[in-house]
């Protein structure tokens, strides 16, 4: 069952790639965090019957905390509509921002268009998208995109973005359900005695999905030895410690809780983004992220309250 557990952890993480190439990392995020919160949610209260004091209040300190989770993953996107909002005057202003709205989320829809920094598919420009008339003996200076391509790209686009969904709602599957075979253990194999059993069973499945991937693509994927291997190094060792201390929370707060509140590790990654890299440097983006934090922390504290 630990094992398992390591298995759950390479496909969720080879999902995320997936994810992010198709539908860009602030969609994917989102996606995947909200999912994983309420799997695991699902997971503590439902399934092995972690039934909280409070259900009601429980319910709706998820909700924030879904909703925190999502405000800054989009913060940029939401501060931009906000701002749009802003110099738009009266009654008229807000009607325009609500038609501006829906035609973002048509668009999004209908052609795979991710929001903020993730990865744009278009269809072209308007001048590619214009039928370019020929000279007097027929001959044309491009190619005219006929009725049947424009089509053609739309569909594959709405496809692309479907699929990008359908991958990030996978690692929040796999992610909210990592620890979940270890509730099955024994009590003294729990702990920190899963670590090792883990570890086997990312180190059995990883060369086996790099394969498949290999395979599947008709190419290997450099491993840039000399640039990765440190910073890998160093990063699978904050995330073990990070796993330790879920291993820890769990008998004491319950699955239900615990793997929920762990998604508010994407408010201290945005914060390395704010004050170390500065991704984000416009103030009303920060302010919004600051906003949606709040929210964050303040669904925590309710859900944990709830229990």
């Amino acid at each position: 069952l630990s094992m398992t557990a390591g298995f759950l952890f390479v496909l969720g993480v080879s999902a995320s790639f997936l994810a992010v190439d198709l539908i860009g990392m602030a969609l994917a995020q989102g996606v995947w965090a909200g999912s994983a919160t309420v799997v695991s949610y699902v997971w503590g209260t439902i399934i092995f019957g972690d039934h909280p004091q409070h259900p009601w209040w429980s319910v709706f300190g998820l909700s924030l905390l879904i909703a925190g989770v999502v405000g800054i993953a989009y913060c940029d996107v939401i501060a931009h509509r906000q701002q749009q909002t802003q110099s738009l005057d009266g009654c008229m202003g807000r009607v325009i921002h609500v038609v501006r709205a829906l035609r973002h989320l048509l668009f999004r829809s209908c052609l795979g268009e991710s929001s903020g920094s993730g990865r744009r598919e278009r269809l072209g420009s308007k001048e590619e998208l214009e039928p370019l008339s020929g000279d007097i003996n027929g001959q044309s200076d491009r190619e005219d995109l006929t009725a049947t391509e424009v089509k053609s790209s739309a569909s594959a686009s709405a496809t692309n973005y479907a699929t990008g969904v359908f991958w990030a709602c996978s690692v929040g599957l796999f992610g909210g359900s990592i620890l979940a075979p270890t509730h099955y253990l024994e009590p003294e194999e729990q702990g920190l005695a899963v670590m090792p059993s883990f570890g086997i069973g990312c180190l059995l499945l990883a060369p086996i999905v790099l394969l498949i991937h290999s395979y599947w693509t008709g190419s290997m994927p450099p491993f840039n030895v000399k640039v990765a291997l440190r910073p890998g190094l160093f990063s699978g060792f904050l995330w073990n410690i990070s796993n330790f201390l879920s291993l820890m929370a769990i008998p004491a707060i319950g699955y239900g809780v615990a793997y929920p509140l762990l998604q508010g590790a994407v408010l201290i990654s945005g914060l390395w983004g704010i004050a170390i890299f500065k991704e984000i440097t416009n103030r009303r983006t920060v302010a919004v992220f600051w906003f949606a934090g709040a929210i964050l922390l303040t669904g925590a504290a309710i859900l944990a309250a709830a229990q």
